[in-house]
């Protein structure tokens, strides 16, 4: 028995070095290559969705997009201007030959055409040819903002449809949490933590506990909580458990004896950061917001590279948490924060703790050739994108000359020029439904619980046939939309915009698309790195060379800056606007979300931070860190010290420290310029208010100046006549809401009289 047991020990020890061997050798080269492709198609999807408008580019320090900076520019305006007189005068001429034309016609077929119709469509075709500019404008803004939200749409599908985007931990929760926190603290105690054998039972022991919570669904959030002073993440007690659940399927007893590198890396992280920070803060609730709005634009080749951990062609998904694999989704406690950019697929250590990068499991097949198919039509889309951008100023250019017409034709060309216009202004709503759909199916073809067939190789031929229809319905759909919109000049627009064949039958189409079916032979990893860094200005030079570098960087600095203050610019007006509409409406005017009277607060702090230069997302820290201090320096103030301060002060010392205070109060700063903090402050107009209080002066009363009348005498001070305690003598009364400063008949309090401490923070282990 003994003997077997060594055999198997010494087989598993030889098969986990053979593994090791692999992920860093055959695995990594894989995964190398296609990191890189990857990489090459982000560089593309940049450049699309600039051409297709879902992304902005900045111009003159505006930010709008694409197509809006070409017919927006002064000088598309001014030749707009000049045919536009032309225009007009056509019009006239037009309409006077469709007279001549109506008094000659001796034939009758001018019967339906009058004198009055011909008046009105002149009037008609002078005012179109002047509200062109206004049409584009409301047409143009439309356009962009139905691509812009049809993307967002189909992107964010899946959190759409994630159920509560708001979690409340309940007692039952925080002692299952705590529970586990508590066992992994006692076994990090043990001098040989580091063994297999007490990580294992370590982990067997939470496991009962981690299974509860994912029925509770606490590991359905993506946690994350970021220190707006640091930017630095701030480990909770969600966070901590949660790296634990996807370490390992806790659903499932492991032997002492096995080892798991995602478990013991899970747990050691764990135990040398509770020993490091005991002090874990334990979340209350949690808001999956800053989940779905802090990445909207997730990059496609997150997207392909999760796709491809969620189903190989073998069956097998690449999660080391085989719980993940069941139900495998974009968003999941261990795809989510790759997804949303928390973790780097181009990381290889990062990726090899979550999950398996092995052929078996990781999906290579299908993220090569989808890579492949992508990155042409990609070109194809940009190419076309662009073609369509000069097609329409040329289109909108000569709409005067078209729009003449109508006293002649009644209008006939100008449909004509009206569905040109719109197939290719609409077209790349096609294009965007086409490439967001792929990328809906393309996780749900590869994912293991779509069973096609009684084996596996019939799975794999059924699946490659859907993946490459899916690839082809790319390229179609968009076509199949313009069709619906074109008639005989809409297909005339297509033939014009539709640069896929001349591409394709390009002498560098060609050798791109034979190109990109053989990149794996050629070792295109090295070819991409090379051009990585040539891209980012790697390589020798000097000399003139250097100057020349130089000065890019500096004009490249400069047009950061300025794009910069223009997008602080629009953010401060935006800020301004929310402000506004809270306080009168109690929600946001830019997303309707209702925010209360902190979060009006600390707007209004982040406004005063952007008036002095900070952008917004500065801006909003500082006011964070401001509200933290302030909550951390209000205090209840030192009543004793301020009444015997009040005592000693003359009238001309109140009035100086009045004045001061009133400073203080606007710019946090005294008459010296020193910083003076809200404890301060508050100290000091206590102090102000007990001199009011012993002096009367807010009753404002003849006589009632310090010093002199018997009747103004401090309160509860040894020797005051019976008549003379507060309250017995009209106009004698403290203000109404008071709260008394000192009881009758006490002494003067100690100066050396403690404050209140604040409250100690109940979310600290």
């Amino acid at each position: 028995m003994f003997g077997i047991d060594l055999g198997s020990e010494v087989l598993n020890m030889v098969g986990s070095v053979i593994d090791k061997i692999m992920e860093y050798t055959v695995y990594r080269a894989l995964w190398g290559l296609e990191v890189a492709a990857l990489w090459l198609m982000s560089i593309l999807e940049d450049i699309m969705i600039v051409f297709t408008g879902e992304q902005e580019v900045t111009y003159n320090g505006s930010k709008s997009v694409l197509i809006n900076v070409f017919f927006y520019n002064s000088k598309i305006r001014g030749i707009y201007t000049g045919i536009a007189m032309i225009g007009v005068v056509f019009a006239f001429a037009f309409a006077i030959l469709a007279v001549i034309r109506k008094i000659l016609d001796v034939r009758g077929k001018q019967q339906n055409v009058t004198l009055g119709t011909i008046l009105g469509n002149l009037f008609k075709s002078i005012l179109l040819i002047f509200g062109m500019n206004a049409i584009m404008l409301v047409v143009l803004t439309s356009t962009n903002v139905l691509i812009q939200q049809v993307s967002y749409s189909i992107k964010n599908a899946e959190n759409f449809n994630k159920g509560a985007n708001y979690k409340k931990f309940t007692d039952e929760e925080f002692a299952a949490m705590g529970r586990v926190l508590n066992t992994i603290g006692n076994y990090s105690l043990n001098p040989s933590y580091r063994s297999r054998y007490n990580l294992n039972a370590c982990y067997n022991d939470i496991r009962s506990d981690l299974i509860y919570l994912d029925d509770e669904g606490v590991f359905n959030y993506n946690y994350k909580t970021v220190d707006a002073a640091t930017e630095q993440e701030i480990p909770t007690w969600q966070s901590v458990i949660q790296k634990l659940a996807t370490g390992y399927d806790f659903r499932k007893e492991i032997t002492l004896d096995n080892y798991d590198e995602g478990l013991t890396n899970a747990l050691l992280d764990a135990m040398e950061l509770m020993k490091a920070d005991p002090n874990i803060v334990a979340l209350e609730d949690y808001e999956r917001t800053n989940e779905t709005i802090k990445d909207v634009k997730v990059p496609l080749d997150r997207l392909i590279y999760i796709a491809g951990t969620m189903g190989s062609v073998g069956g097998y998904a690449a999660a080391r948490n085989d719980s993940y694999n069941q139900e495998p989704g974009f968003t999941d406690a261990v795809r989510g924060p790759f997804y949303y950019g928390d973790k780097d697929i181009y990381k290889y250590d990062t990726v090899l703790e979550y999950f398996y990068v092995d052929t078996l499991h990781h999906n290579y097949f299908m993220v090569y050739i989808c890579l492949f198919g992508m990155i042409m039509e990609f070109i194809v889309i940009i190419l076309n994108c662009a073609v369509r951008i000069f097609n329409l100023i040329a289109l909108y250019v000569a709409s005067p000359i078209v729009i003449a017409a109508i006293p002649l034709d009644d209008g006939a060309k100008f449909k004509q020029w009206t569905i040109a216009f719109t197939v290719q202004l609409l077209g790349v709503v096609g294009m965007v439904i086409s490439i967001r759909l792929f990328y809906v199916f393309l996780p749900v073809i590869w994912s293991p619980n779509l069973k096609i067939g009684s084996n596996i190789i019939t799975d794999i031929v059924a699946k490659g046939i859907l993946m490459y229809c899916a690839c082809d319905a790319v390229s179609k759909v968009n076509g199949i939309f313009n069709g619906i919109l074109a008639d005989s000049a809409g297909m005339q627009a297509i033939s014009a915009g539709d640069m896929r064949r001349s591409f394709a039958d390009s002498r560098v189409g060609a050798a791109l698309g034979s190109g990109l079916q053989t990149m794996k032979s050629i070792g295109a990893d090295k070819g991409i790195d090379k051009l990585r860094k040539m891209m980012s200005g790697g390589g020798g030079g000097g000399g003139a060379a250097d100057k020349e570098k130089a000065n890019k960087q500096a004009l490249k600095e400069q047009e950061k800056q300025t794009k910069q203050k223009a997008q602080n610019k629009k953010d401060y007006t935006k800020l301004k606007n929310d402000v506004e509409f809270a306080k009168q409406h109690g929600m946001l005017a830019s997303n309707g979300k209702k925010v209360g009277k902190r979060e009006i607060t600390k707007m209004e702090n982040a406004m005063g931070f952007m008036e002095k230069g900070h952008d917004l997302k500065m801006a909003m820290a500082m006011a964070d860190a401001k509200m933290a201090e302030d909550r951390r320096t209000n205090v209840p103030p030192d009543r004793n010290k301020a009444y015997l301060e009040a005592k000693k002060m003359s009238p001309d010392d109140y009035k100086r420290q009045k004045f001061n205070a009133g400073i203080i109060a606007q710019t946090g700063q005294d008459i010296n310029g020193n910083a003076v903090g809200r404890k301060e402050l508050n100290q000091m107009n206590e102090t102000l208010r007990q001199y009011e209080h012993i002096h009367n002066i807010s009753q404002n009363q003849p006589g009632n100046q310090p010093g002199n009348q018997p009747g103004n005498q401090p309160l509860n001070q040894p020797g005051n006549q019976p008549g003379n305690q507060p309250g017995n003598q009209p106009g004698n009364q403290p203000p109404l809401n008071q709260p008394p400063l000192m009881q009758p008949g006490n002494q003067p309090p100690d100066d050396n009289a403690v404050p209140p401490l604040p409250s100690r923070d109940n979310n600290q282990v």
